[in-house]
């Protein structure tokens, strides 16, 4: 499979993905160009909002608006309002936030990542519907891909220098996790394991950045399924939508490799495979 451009851009480091079924638009980021972009495959336009910040993911909220993952914390932004909720690592200089999801009970999972250094001290938190954080993984270099497979009761995830994605036997009634488990390590000559998504068979995609590729796995056979070529080097995040959630949508970041010509440009192809609604906010 090959991925075609459909929003030709420089995005500094697009990410973030998030299919809006009600509005069909698809909700991204350029984190270090601090933007939130809505692209409308219908109208084939893409809407730019700009922070005083870096915005690193980015969720609807069932109430209305929408929950950011930002350099310094979590907010809930509607209309032009931003209203801080959680900033667990403020007092940390060489870290920010980096990927977020939420789990099938409306709890938020965003990750923190080391912007200097070889330092592994960065998490994983949850955010609950009562706006209380917990940290729940620690040791963490680049928090990153995040997916939940309901029929199997496992989270997947991925801190991005493992290599790895591992996954965690989930509870959805307490949103707690343990028994950890690797189910895939990368080849260095694959790219670097970034953000993830997972469609109906429970097939997990993950986007390799300086990789030009993103890759389907099942994580049962602990196997590689497929790749989808992308003609950009750094591959970031992926995520299903559509009419039929069979589009899945790709976003890039920039480069200075002269062959990237193409790099922060936003992606989609067509698969025979079938996504899922993503999970909103319910706090």
């Amino acid at each position: 499979m090959k991925a075609e451009v459909v929003w030709k851009t420089r995005a500094q480091l697009g990410e973030g993905p998030f299919w809006d079924e009600k509005e069909q638009v698809l909700h991204w980021v350029d984190i270090d160009g601090c933007k939130l972009n809505t692209y409308s495959p219908s109208l084939n336009e893409n809407k730019q909002l700009s922070f005083g910040q870096q915005v690193t993911a980015v969720v609807k909220r069932k109430k209305g608006g929408f929950v950011l993952a930002m350099k310094d914390g979590v907010y809930l932004f509607e209309g032009d309002r931003l209203e801080k909720v959680a900033s667990p690592e403020k007092e940390v200089s060489h870290h920010r936030f980096n990927d977020g999801k939420c789990d099938p009970a409306g709890r938020l999972w965003a990750g923190t990542m080391v912007t200097k250094g070889q330092h592994k001290d960065a998490a994983l938190y949850r955010i609950d519907t009562d706006l209380s954080c917990e940290k729940v993984i620690s040791d963490v270099q680049i928090s990153n891909g995040l997916a939940w497979d309901m029929s199997q009761q496992l989270m997947y995830y991925i801190d991005t220098k493992t290599q790895q994605v591992v996954s965690y036997q989930y509870d959805i009634d307490s949103g707690e996790i343990q028994h950890k488990e690797v189910v895939y390590t990368f080849d260095d000559r694959d790219g670097h394991p970034d953000g993830m998504t997972i469609d109906r068979d429970g097939m997990l995609w993950v986007a390799m950045y300086n990789g030009w590729q993103v890759i389907q796995l099942n994580p049962r056979t602990k196997e590689k399924v497929n790749s989808v070529e992308v003609n950009a080097k750094c591959v970031t995040s992926c995520a299903f939508g559509g009419d039929d959630y069979r589009t899945l949508f790709i976003t890039s970041a920039s480069s200075d490799d002269e062959q990237d010509e193409f790099g922060g440009a936003l992606f989609a192809v067509e698969t025979d495979s079938q996504g899922m609604k993503p999970d909103e906010f319910a706090g």
